[in-house]
């Protein structure tokens, strides 16, 4: 990838996050090697079927043993002329009192545009703090796992999106589920004895128990990045070099992927030289702009502490040349500490290239 002078310092001149036209956008850098250890709280996800078209349906229903995990979850309401209920349920299963507590929390306000909802939940994941207090759920007993999530109805053709980390204490069972706007959560959940099918076609993101929900991401030992060797990339959650996450469902008697790794965070250390003194501009761009549901992309990404929204200065990117400037780095030998996290409503990969500029 080579950019003009021009384009240089428009990138040098535009603040974190902010749109800038690049001509030569592509994708035939070089990919920076990468070493993955997983780990994390296991991933319960739900977004298949991720169009709930019944007015009271199952959409995903795991147990889990007590300690800390992730719930994702991630669907439209599609029945036309009514607001439903979408709503996740937490059931005591053990044989004591048991405290559900929100570690982390994400709810952004429903939308029909789904890039924002997508890029919010991160952002919001990300600042959230982690309640004083839990709440004390009786054996046998139910409650939604976020009020505000279990209070909001929702339209017809919106998003509604959720992500948190909880801490519990007893073995529960958790549900994602769709009701009428007259039932609450916890009442529909005793009435759902089977999930919705998951539709024939299969292109949605999955739903189910994920045994892990991050991964360090390293370079090798011996590879550095450097300036004088011109643009590199990072590519994640492509299905191929990085391939998605196997769990299982409730329901399926097979193994189940999740597409896309939504949900799954990437703590990203990567080594950098300035051999020839130039600086390092991370960037990226909408690369799927021409396939079908992918005419945009929006995300939030943490860069060495900081909170970065890409982009900054609209919704999201478009189609070539437009780009968004992540992060201008000048010369340090501070490795670049990134944390990325597949932005819901965006399609995959969303590259993170690395071009080498000068005033």
């Amino acid at each position: 990838m080579q950019l003009t002078k021009q384009e240089q310092q428009a990138i040098f001149d535009a603040k974190a996050g902010a749109s800038v036209n690049i001509a030569q956008l592509t994708m035939d850098a070089p990919v920076i090697p990468l070493k993955m250890t997983a780990g994390g709280p296991p991933l319960l996800l739900s977004d298949d079927p991720e169009y709930i078209r019944l007015p009271q349906a199952g959409a995903m229903r795991e147990t889990l043993r007590p300690g800390i995990f992730r719930l994702y979850s991630y669907h439209v309401n599609a029945i036309k002329g009514q607001q439903t209920r979408i709503t996740n349920v937490i059931e005591n299963l053990g044989d004591k009192p048991m405290t559900v507590r929100l570690l982390r929390q994400a709810f952004p306000k429903p939308d029909n545009e789904y890039n924002l909802v997508g890029c919010e939940g991160l952002k919001q994941y990300w600042t959230s703090t982690p309640e004083e207090q839990g709440r004390i759920v009786a054996p046998g007993q139910s409650i939604a796992i976020d009020p505000k999530m279990e209070n909001t109805l929702i339209s017809y053709d919106d998003l509604s999106h959720g992500f948190y980390e909880i801490f519990i204490d007893q073995p529960a069972r958790i549900t994602t589920l769709q009701t009428t706007s007259d039932k609450s959560g916890p009442d529909a959940n005793k009435q759902i004895h089977e999930l919705q099918p998951i539709p024939a076609e299969n292109n949605n993101a999955g739903r189910g128990f994920f045994p892990f929900s991050e991964y360090e991401v390293t370079t090798p030992d011996a590879y550095v990045m450097d300036t004088a060797n011109g643009a590199v990339q990072i590519v994640i959650a492509d299905g191929i070099t990085d391939r998605w996450i196997t769990g299982w469902s409730s329901d399926l008697d097979k193994p189940t992927i999740l597409a896309g790794n939504y949900g799954v965070m990437y703590n990203m250390t990567i080594q950098r030289k300035h051999s020839d003194g130039r600086a390092w501009a991370l960037i990226t761009w909408n690369q799927r702009a021409e396939d079908q549901w992918c005419g945009g992309i929006a995300m939030a990404i943490m860069v060495n502490g900081e909170l970065i929204t890409i982009p900054s200065d609209c919704v999201k990117i478009g189609h070539a040349p437009q780009a968004s400037v992540i992060k201008v780095f000048e010369p340090s030998e501070e490795p670049i500490k990134l944390v990325f996290s597949p932005p819901g409503a965006s399609c995959l990969p969303i590259p993170l290239i690395f071009v080498p500029i000068e005033k």
